[in-house]
Parts: C-alpha cells; structure tokens; sequence
C-alpha cells in the first residue's frame, strides 16, 4: 500500500511540474488572386478537404477539413492578421522558448522534425462579402515541415 501512494505522489508531482509546450495562435488572410491561372480554392478528394492556395505561382497551401465560422465584418478588427515575416519570428522564439524542454524530452541533439502545425493552431480567415468573413481552422501543408538541412535557432 505504502509503494503505491509512494508512486501515485510521484505521478503527480512530475506531472504537475513538467512543462507543456503550447501552441501559437495565428491567423492568416487567403484572398483570391485574379491573374493566378491556377486554382487556388478547392476540394481535394485524396486529402478529404478544401485547399487553399495562398500563393499563386510559388506553392505553399493550406488544407481545411475539419470547423469553420461565419462572423460578421465589424469582428474582423479583434483579430491579428499575421505576416509571413512575423510567423517566421514567432517560430523562431517559439523554439527557443521551448528548446530546453524538447531537449529533455527527446536528447539534446535528438528534436524530432516538428512542422508549423505543432508550432502553431492556424485560422484562415477569408472575407466573403462586406457584410461577413469566414474563419477556417486549417493546417499548413507544403509550407510548413521543418527539414533536415534547416537549422534550429541557437541557444
């Protein structure tokens, strides 16, 4: 009995003080492009779901299968469009922030290939009239794994 509550005690404390790493959020505004010959918004039977093509010629898109949200205009305000750069730079701190509990969780030279959907929970948010936006969750695909030969931000 005593080893037990011993090891339940145990439990609990590396539990309740073991880091979590959370995600970002961020949100990212799709807007069609009228000069783009490809398609930039469609459904993808192989990947079950709506494709977003951000950038028309370069590649890069982001695949939407799961909620969305129609919200009214005047919402649009309360919330924070980011950029490319700035999504870059909160990738950049997130790993450092991070850094030393991946290291005690996988090694300190072992991090596993995390791509920006571990980093970051990403909306899409399209304007749809000028009465209402849509905001989609969606995950980055074709943009976001992080390679091998990337390297990760110092210490």
């Amino acid at each position: 009995m005593k080893y037990i509550v011993t090891s339940l005690l145990l439990c609990v404390f590396s539990l309740s003080f073991s880091q979590k790493i959370e995600p970002i959020i961020i949100y990212i505004e799709f807007k069609l492009d009228k000069k783009c010959s490809e398609e930039q918004k469609f459904y993808s039977n192989e990947e079950r779901g709506v494709i977003f093509n951000l950038f028309c010629d370069k590649g890069g898109s982001y695949l939407w299968n799961s909620k969305s949200d129609t919200v009214s205009i005047s919402n649009l305000k309360k919330y924070h469009i980011s950029t490319l750069e700035q999504i870059e730079k909160l990738q950049k701190k997130w790993w450092k922030k991070n850094r030393k509990t991946l290291e005690k969780k996988f090694g300190e030279n072992c991090c596993p290939p995390y791509d920006k959907d571990y980093i970051f929970q990403t909306y899409l948010i399209e304007i749809i009239n000028e009465k209402q936006f849509v905001i989609y969750t969606v995950k980055w695909r074709n943009l976001g794994t992080i390679s091998d030969s990337e390297e990760l931000p110092k210490r």
